[in-house]
């Protein structure tokens, strides 16, 4: 049985071992936060029963465990520069056995670890179950969704960490972009590359939910606005395309988003039990 206090109180102590006056921390403890409820207005919208929606709550608090450690260390959140995020928190939760801190059951751990290790990955891997590849659609959208909102609320240089801040779009980033595929961090090269990977993450929503909540708030309305206002960049008319392109691609993909299929999932799994 999944025991939300119980986590919530080992996420709190976890997160006690590091200087939460630190930005960095401050900023990851304040975004997991969000994100765990996230989780759980998604998890409500495909109607996932009280335990599913605690084991999506789970993940919500764990999958950024590792920046901790990675801000403590290396001083980044820069997974390129520094060490895979996801993979330094399946590190800290099953090799070093911190997960066993959170939860007793192990019935759980193949849904945690591949949710967890692939919430930043491009491309979930192949040969999941159904089951497994929700939970891990899921906290994928309760990341971008506040990935999206704090590239509002923040100030931005602090967020698009990048070098050149009046660079233009380059052709490698713009290539990929109208593909309607996730970019590489290692393809950014100025900061307006760094905004097109940002507004990019709506290629990888899969839950109508949260084409709903990113429309309603207009959170990319607000990011472009945002970021014209903060940099002095020639591609004025490029980023406006890039925005209409995204709008037009989820007024599109809404219409074909996971809605309620965990009814069918819970056919599969009684199926499987009996």
């Amino acid at each position: 049985m999944i025991d939300l206090d119980r986590i919530r109180k080992q996420f709190h102590e976890y997160v006690s071992n590091y200087d939460i006056n630190n930005s960095k921390i401050k900023l990851k403890y304040e975004h997991t936060l969000r994100v765990v409820e996230n989780c759980k207005v998604l998890a409500n919208e495909l109607k996932l029963n009280e335990e599913d929606t605690k084991l999506a709550c789970l993940i919500g608090y764990l999958h950024d465990i590792g920046r901790f450690e990675q801000a403590k260390v290396y001083g980044t959140f820069k997974d390129n520069k520094s060490i895979d995020h996801a993979d330094y928190s399946i590190e800290q939760l099953f090799e070093k056995g911190e997960i066993r801190k959170y939860i007793d059951e192990i019935e759980y751990d193949e849904i945690i670890y591949v949710s967890v290790k692939y919430h930043n990955k491009i491309d979930i891997k192949d040969g999941i179950d159904e089951r497994t590849k929700l939970f891990a659609e899921l906290i994928k959208d309760a990341d971008k969704i506040d990935i999206f909102r704090v590239a509002v609320i923040n100030k931005s240089q602090d967020f698009y960490e990048v070098n050149k801040y009046d660079g233009n779009l380059t052709k490698s980033v713009e290539k990929t972009f109208y593909e309607h595929k996730l970019i590489n961090i290692t393809q950014v090269k100025t900061v307006t590359d760094k905004l097109a990977l940002i507004i990019a993450f709506v290629y990888d929503i899969n839950i109508k939910k949260s084409f709903e909540i990113i429309k309603k708030e207009k959170l990319i309305e607000k990011v472009v606005e945002i970021f014209l206002q903060d940099y002095n960049v020639q591609d004025d008319k490029k980023i406006q395309k890039m925005k209409r392109e995204i709008l037009n691609y989820m007024r599109i993909k809404k219409k074909n988003s996971v809605t309620f299929c965990y009814v069918i999932l819970s056919c599969l799994k009684l199926k499987k039990s009996i």
